[in-house]
């Protein structure tokens, strides 16, 4: 196992993490809305698995505090449908990760349009990747 000390977005850049001050440790976020930290590296998700060498994914946990449909997004459009970087299983926190209904609904379209079905949905949904005709 390997890990990798930056921040997960849309995009290359430096920014200041914000801390959650309520005891949520795992509430910490990019998105300005807490008590100001460090400042951490983002990369697009893609070139974070790149650098740590990641073939393939067979399941992936996906809660970062609402930023899930801007980083999935790059995510698609750096990776090939057949790329063995697309998980298998992907957990991404929908009910409970954007704030906005439309980005939720946007999120869990951007993953259905990127062959995924859903398997389990609640706070967290579990999609499976669709079989394609290689499989």
């Amino acid at each position: 196992m390997q890990t990798c000390n930056v921040a997960v977005s849309d995009r290359r850049h430096d920014t200041v993490i914000s801390l959650n001050n309520t005891g949520n440790r795992g509430g910490h976020n990019l998105n300005g809305v807490g008590v100001p930290g460090s400042i951490v590296t983002c990369l697009p998700l893609a070139e974070v698995l790149a650098s740590c060498s990641v073939k393939s994914v067979d399941f992936m946990k996906m809660d970062i505090e609402g930023s899930e449909l801007r980083v999935l997004r790059r995510f698609y459009e750096d990776t090939p449908p057949s790329s063995a970087v697309r998980p298998t299983w992907l957990l991404v926190e929908v009910s409970g990760g954007p704030a906005n209904p439309a980005d939720r609904r946007a999120l869990t379209d951007l993953i259905t349009q990127n062959g995924y079905t859903a398997v389990v949905e609640r706070a967290n949904t579990l999609f499976r990747k669709r079989p394609t005709g290689d499989d």
